[in-house]
């Protein structure tokens, strides 16, 4: 009997499509049962999805405790982005942060094997600064996953890409500029990040704008890189539908 290929016995590429957070208070009715206490929110969520981005973790860093719980509400398989601590990227702006990383690398280890990608996304008024970026990224331990997401448009440029690639750090790609972000695919994965459609936090996607998205991250999965995608329009619970049709659009064109 002919052995399987190298090729065949490989891992399928992993898709993880959720939204920026899930504690909103105007998603009960919208998606959360009237009668659901707060605290149930977390395991109703997981019923629906295999993955959240935790943002709240970028203005106030949970204790070791929450984070415990937060391990212990979710399904195995069920995987955690987490925002990285706004000390590290807007108060330190990413110099002379090893104990404000270390701390919230500590806590989000927390999440043992449910956590995912770190995300770090740099102020709108940092420019760019290969010297800066350089030697933040040296402070990052191995064997976990980590994204950059700058918002000054000073940073889109190829030696920012292959910096990242050296390093296996992915970039993220967002819709936060005024013009159409760049697709770097930097690492064995790549994030994406929805904050709006025409506002920032509100209106839905329509169709055309997620299939031309989806056919993005189809390529990225074909080449054997995972795909995690996030949306943070949370308003009228926007978020929710979209990630849902998202996933139902890539799903389509990965069978197709």
């Amino acid at each position: 009997m002919k052995k399987p290929s190298r090729k065949s016995r490989r891992k399928p590429p992993d898709i993880r499509i959720g939204t920026c957070g899930w504690s909103y208070v105007h998603w009960r009715k919208v998606f959360y049962p009237e009668g659901l206490p707060a605290p149930g929110w977390l395991g109703y969520y997981t019923r629906y999805f295999d993955t959240v981005e935790m943002k709240n973790t970028f203005n106030d860093l949970p204790d070791e405790a929450t984070f415990a719980k937060w391990h212990a509400d979710a399904p195995p398989q069920f995987v955690f982005s987490v925002k990285a601590s706004k000390r590290i990227t807007h108060i330190k702006r990413l110099k002379n942060v090893d104990a404000a990383l270390s701390l919230f690398l500590e806590r989000a280890s927390g999440l043992k094997r449910r956590l995912g990608p770190l995300l770090f996304q740099l102020p709108p008024d940092l420019k760019y600064d290969a010297a800066r970026l350089e030697d933040f990224l040296s402070l990052l331990p191995p064997r976990k996953r980590y994204v950059i997401e700058v918002r000054h448009q000073s940073w889109l440029n190829d030696k920012m890409a292959d910096m990242l690639k050296r390093r296996k750090v992915a970039f993220c790609i967002h819709d936060h500029f005024e013009e159409k972000c760049p697709v770097y695919v930097t690492s064995n994965f790549s994030y994406f990040r929805f904050h709006g459609h025409s506002s920032k936090h509100g209106d839905s996607y329509p169709k055309r704008v997620l299939t031309s998205y989806a056919e993005t991250m189809a390529k990225i999965l074909d080449s054997g890189r995972d795909v995690f995608a996030y949306f943070n329009n949370d308003t009228s619970g926007y978020a929710l539908k979209n990630a849902v049709n998202l996933r139902r659009i890539l799903a389509s064109i990965m069978a197709g």
